[in-house]
């Protein structure tokens, strides 16, 4: 129905991603001014290191389909996420452990701002999360659950599900939320963006910093972009200099 309603134009094409398929090829360029352009626009350092914040937030989104909707707060605060696809596999666990730990040791504090589904493995993922990164790292690892949380429930009044019957979690789920649950799907996209924006930017301390090495960083950007549109002109002066050097030689 859904294909039907896509090649009939009812339904957006851009409304939905296959992240598993794709073609690849290696990048190509026009010119060196080219890549030198891309290089510009891609340009920026890490403004939590740059601006000696002490948090070190990272997005974990319970779904993979929601990865695309938290990633554009988490680029524009340049901090990690990744879709969990249900529980974390615990070689990522013990990866993230790694680095949570040497974030401590540096004097850093690490948090984890979650997302996932109203239903019982959905809010029991939160105290997993926890639990194993306290396992992997050795440290006690804040995880800040910010959806789908039961006041925003009560307050967007999404669509229930009944909760799974087969999980389980079903018995202290139903003993203190009922039974029935709701998907992070039913936050409108825009909302989520907000909360996730909302939460990584509660973690910056210093404002003035941040807003520096972002100043700092466009500077840098112009002056790359004035070195790509110069390109042909400087390599005709490098040219000359290597002809003048080899005739001295």
């Amino acid at each position: 129905m859904v294909s039907d309603g896509r090649r009939a134009g009812l339904i957006d094409w851009s409304h939905m991603t296959d992240r598993t398929r794709s073609s690849r090829r290696a990048a190509t360029w026009g010119s060196a001014s080219d890549i030198i352009e891309a290089s510009a626009r891609q340009f920026r350092r890490d403004p939590w290191l740059e601006s000696s914040q002490v948090a070190r937030p990272r997005v974990w989104v319970e779904k993979e389909a929601l990865v695309d909707v938290v990633a554009r707060a988490a680029d524009e605060y340049l901090v990690p996420y990744f879709a969990c696809r249900g529980y974390v596999s615990d070689s990522e666990m013990e990866a993230v452990g790694r680095q949570v730990a040497r974030e401590v040791k540096d004097g850093l504090e690490p948090v984890v701002i979650h997302l996932g589904d109203h239903d019982p493995s959905g809010i029991d993922m939160t105290h997993d999360i926890e639990n194993r990164l306290r396992l992997f790292s050795g440290h006690d690892v804040e995880v800040q659950r910010i959806a789908l949380n039961m006041d925003q429930v009560l307050a967007i009044g999404p669509p229930p599900n009944p909760a799974k019957t087969t999980d389980s979690r079903y018995g202290s789920y139903i003993a203190r939320y009922g039974h029935e649950s709701w998907e992070l799907d039913a936050i409108d996209p825009d909302a989520l963006v907000q909360l996730v924006r909302d939460a990584v930017g509660a973690r910056i301390d210093d404002w003035d910093a941040w807003e520096r090495v972002f100043d700092q960083d466009r500077d840098t950007r112009s002056r790359m972009r004035d070195v790509a549109r110069r390109w042909d002109d400087l390599c005709c002066r490098w040219h000359d200099v290597d002809g003048m050097l080899d005739t001295a030689a």
